[in-house]
Order: structure tokens, then C-alpha cells, then sequence
């Protein structure tokens, strides 16, 4: 086996990374993440040497995001000012090759006074290569090799940004605003240290005499293959155990409130935690949850106006909310038909049709149902709670004897209601008494749209969150789940959300490897898990 730095700094690291991969030949899935650091710094290598990068960066990724696209834009400008740094007529990618060693010199510059050896990184981490061999050994085998003295030994830092785009925030504005955050590229030049040779020459013994032959985990919690053997976690698709699970009690079930105007029906949701409220109309001043508005935003530069479309925006948010970390638990979203208008102006706006009707064969009415629900779909699937808003209208039934009765329903149509409450957990209807007292219906009635998956005990209650929790709490007390012929009861507890984040980055990749194979991007995931999710 031939060592590099790369190999070695691994078995110091962690001995059962070293020999899962090394020995065993056992390597880790690949990731389409658009930060995927041995991507990245292929492409940085190539950008210097002049060549074409965008391709090889695009050619890893089956479908390009703005997260890409924004990449690229990082890289475009550092690479530029990095060319400028260096402004000298170097070699890129020097390769050492020994019997016992080898390596890749990012860059070698041939001067008067010697020698100048120079390696990249893409990192903020300056004091860790700092502290690296890495440069040591290029200098010791270069000169055992050659018999050129090595006078130089740097580090050439490009400084990486990570930054997230802001819910009120353009791609626009987002991406001029990295442009204004990247730093300037800069040199650290480090002594060299022989001793840094002779441990690595001491760990190469260690490897030889190693037997691997026990499993320590090592303290890295991020450390890939330890999570493996201390967890048996599977990065692959797999279905869940054949095991039943236990029922829990639910006081954050997804939600559809309708009422007439002035009932109460968003300071009723106010009262949830963690809210945020998706606005449609403005009518937010007896709210105190943060409040985002869906609308059309128009902007004018010089003669050139710009519209990012209201349901544009609602797209906008469901793209945040799937890719970053929040600390909110619900969203809800006020009020849903005027979501539901704003996905219809979009379309007829997009296909330039004045009505629906003007789409062939009923074309336009299907184009806006399928837009609708099936951003409504990304939008549940997110794993937050979700809430609906809307505003009440009466209908007027006649029977069959001749009377005629009242309805109370959601302001859609009668297959849309339909199709919306089934995307819920709980249809409740919020009114005020002839006394002035507001109430939650929360059953279905022969003349109020409602209902849902709980067998409540009352059927209307205060339209309280207090009175709505003991509500909930009582309908679902009795629930009972099976196991092996026997029953336990649910446990009563509320929600808890735990945030599961599976590392980004491998960080047993060797360096020197990657620079004369082509890497495949690892996958990475992010799963949203709630106690007792169905």
C-alpha cells in the first residue's frame, strides 16, 4: 500500500474509518448536495489551471437548483481572485510518487532562490492546515525525488461563505448579497518542521503491525462509518420494521377553521406555539405570531418592471421551508381561497387566458387544480402542522317537504372542500352565539361542514386553545394499539419535534485520490421526524 498525508491523517483520526475503507474497501454512499466539498474542490483545481470547471461541476448534479447556480457564482469570483494572487507561471498538480508515498502538490513554482510549494483550500479552517503535515511531506519527498531545494511552503486560502437565503428575499437580492460577503483570497506561509515527517513515517509502522482486529469507536460524532457500527444506521432506502407502534396522543393535528368575519377565527390559531401565519389579506392587527405576506411584489429599475407573481411567492417559501432548518412548529395560512385565486391568476397569467374556459376541452380548470394541490401536497409533506383559514359562507338547501335549511360551509366549491378537508386531520367551524359568546363546532352536523379523525365527547366547545387541547386529549383517550395479542394504552404526552441532520460531508475521503478520480456526489438527507408520526 502506498501512503499519503490524506490516508494517514485518517487512521489518526478514526482506526475503524481507516479500515473499513482501506481494508475492506468499504465506501459510503454518494450525495447530490450542492456544497459537496470534493466537487467543489475538483472544480476550484480546475478553474485555476484554466479549464472548463462549469462542465465538470454541472455533470455530477441530474437536476441544477438555484443552490447550484449560486455555487458557481461563489466560485467564478474566487477563482478570479485567487488567479490574481498567485499571478505566476507555476505548475498545477505536481504529482509525488515514491514507493512508499504519494501526492499531489496543488501548485509548484520554480524560482531563483528555489523552490515554492503551494496547496488550495477552500476552507475557513485556517489553524487546523496550519498544524497539517501535509505541506512537510511535499517538501521532504519533493527534494528526496529531485534533489531541488524547496525554499517555500504555503497554504493559499480561498474563504468559503455558507449563507442562506432570507424568507423576504429575492434570488436577486440573495445572490448580490453573496457577491458583497466573499473575502479576499490570501497566503499563510508555515516553517518547516521535520518532525512532522518522522511521525508520519512512525503511524506508516503502526498501520504495517495493526491487526485491526477490534471495533473502537471513535469520539467524532460525525465520523460516518462509527455511526454505522454504534447505530446500525442505513443510508439506503429501507422499509420500517414489522412492528407495531404505539398511539400518541395528538395536540398539534392539522387543521381547517372556517368562520364568518369577526368571529375570532385567526386569534383563535394565534394561540398555537411556534406559529407562523402565511397572510393573504393584510388583516393582521389582532394576531401577534409572525406574519409573512403572500403577495405580489413589484419592483422598477430604471424602465424595467419586475412582478414576482403572489403565488410565485407561496412556491418561494414551500422551496425555504423544504431546505432549511426552522424553529416554527404550524404554519397556517390566511386564508386559503384567496392562496387558491392567486394560484389561478398565475396560471391564466402564465397561458395568457382570460377565464379557465379558455384552455381546450376543460385544459385550464384541470391546470389549476393540479398547480394548486399539488403545491398543497409539498406543503404538508414539509412536516410541520399546517392550518387552514378560511372565510364561512351560508347556503340555502331545500328539502323535500318543501323547507328549506341552512348551511354553514368553507368558502369553496363543494369537490375542492372535499378534497381539502381530506389533507387534514380536523374541518371545525368557529361562530358567535345570539349572547356574543364564540364557540368551535367540532363535529359535523347535518348543516355544518366539518368533521375528522377524532371521536369527540362534546360537540362544540369555547373557541379556546385550553378548552381545544382538553377536547382533543378526551376524544383520543381510550385509543389502544395491539401488540402480540395484548393491548397497552397511548402514552399521553404532547408533539416533540426532533431534528435529524446526516452529515453533508465525508470526511475520510483522501484528497490526494480525488484529484485523479472524478468523485461521485454522495446523497445526503434531512429527516424531519415527530413522536408518533403515522
Amino acid at each position: 500500500m502506498k501512503f499519503s498525508h490524506s490516508r494517514i491523517e485518517l487512521y489518526q483520526r478514526c482506526r475503524l474509518a481507516f479500515d473499513f475503507k482501506y481494508n475492506k474497501g468499504a465506501e459510503l454512499v454518494e450525495v447530490y448536495e450542492a456544497t459537496n466539498p470534493l466537487v467543489i474542490g475538483k472544480s476550484l483545481h480546475l478553474g485555476l489551471e484554466t479549464l472548463d470547471y462549469h462542465d465538470y461541476y454541472k455533470k455530477h448534479y441530474p437536476v441544477l437548483y438555484d443552490t447550484h447556480i449560486e455555487e458557481l457564482i461563489k466560485l467564478d469570483i474566487q477563482i478570479s481572485k485567487t488567479l490574481e494572487l498567485i499571478d505566476k507561471k507555476g505548475i498545477f498538480e505536481y504529482h509525488i510518487d515514491t514507493d512508499d508515498f504519494q501526492g499531489y502538490v496543488d501548485y509548484l513554482v520554480e524560482t531563483e532562490a528555489g523552490v515554492e510549494l503551494y496547496d488550495f483550500k477552500y476552507s475557513n479552517n485556517v489553524e487546523h492546515y496550519l498544524k497539517s503535515k501535509q505541506l512537510h511531506l511535499y517538501k521532504y519527498y519533493f527534494e528526496k525525488t529531485t534533489g531541488k531545494k524547496v525554499n517555500k511552503l504555503g497554504y493559499i486560502f480561498i474563504p468559503k461563505i455558507m449563507i442562506r437565503k432570507k424568507m423576504n428575499e429575492s434570488t436577486f437580492e440573495l445572490r448580490r448579497r453573496i457577491v458583497k460577503t466573499l473575502k479576499e483570497p490570501f497566503i499563510e506561509y508555515v516553517e518547516y518542521d521535520e518532525s512532522k515527517v518522522e511521525d508520519f513515517k512512525n503511524t506508516i509502522n503502526k498501520i504495517k503491525n495493526d491487526k485491526f482486529n477490534d471495533y473502537t469507536c471513535c469520539d467524532n460524532k460525525y465520523c460516518d462509518y462509527c455511526k454505522i457500527v454504534r447505530n446500525g444506521e442505513n443510508y439506503m432506502f429501507k422499509l420500517p420494521e414489522n412492528k407495531k407502534r404505539e398511539r400518541k396522543i395528538d395536540l398539534r393535528p392539522d387543521l381547517w377553521i372556517y368562520a364568518d368575519s369577526y368571529v375570532g377565527k385567526s386569534t383563535f390559531v394565534d394561540q398555537f406555539d411556534d406559529l407562523l401565519f402565511l397572510n393573504t389579506d393584510g388583516n393582521t392587527d389582532n394576531t401577534t405570531s409572525p406574519v409573512f405576506r403572500i403577495k405580489d411584489e413589484v419592483s422598477v429599475e430604471g424602465r424595467i418592471t419586475t412582478k414576482v407573481t403572489a403565488w410565485e411567492i407561496f412556491l418561494q417559501v414551500i422551496d425555504y421551508l423544504e431546505k432549511n432548518e426552522t424553529t416554527y412548529k404550524a404554519v397556517a395560512i390566511d386564508l386559503l381561497e384567496d392562496l387558491y385565486e392567486h394560484c389561478r391568476t398565475y396560471i391564466l397569467e402564465k397561458n395568457k387566458w382570460e377565464f379557465e374556459g379558455d384552455g381546450s376541452y376543460g385544459k385550464g380548470y384541470a391546470l389549476v387544480k393540479k398547480e394548486f394541490y399539488n403545491a398543497i401536497k409539498r406543503f404538508k409533506n414539509i412536516g410541520l402542522q399546517i392550518i387552514y383559514i378560511s372565510k364561512e359562507i351560508t347556503r340555502e338547501l331545500s328539502l323535500n317537504n318543501g323547507s328549506k335549511r341552512t348551511t354553514f360551509v368553507p368558502n369553496f366549491k363543494e369537490n375542492d372542500a372535499n378534497m381539502l378537508a381530506g389533507t387534514v386531520d380536523l374541518t371545525v367551524r368557529a361562530f358567535v352565539e345570539p349572547d356574543g359568546k364564540r364557540k368551535l363546532q367540532l363535529t359535523k352536523t347535518n348543516n355544518t361542514f366539518g368533521g375528522g379523525r377524532f371521536n369527540f365527547k362534546k360537540d362544540v366547545i369555547s373557541l379556546n386553545i385550553e378548552e381545544f387541547r382538553k377536547a382533543l386529549t378526551d376524544a383520543q383517550e381510550g385509543f389502544v394499539t395491539k401488540v402480540e395479542d395484548t393491548f397497552k394504552e397511548i402514552i399521553l404526552e404532547e408533539e416533540t419535534t426532533e431534528e435529524i441532520e446526516l452529515p453533508v460531508v465525508n470526511p475520510f475521503k483522501d484528497e490526494d485520490e480525488a484529484k485523479v478520480e472524478e468523485e461521485q456526489p454522495k446523497r445526503t438527507r434531512r429527516i424531519r421526524k415527530k413522536e408518533g408520526d403515522k
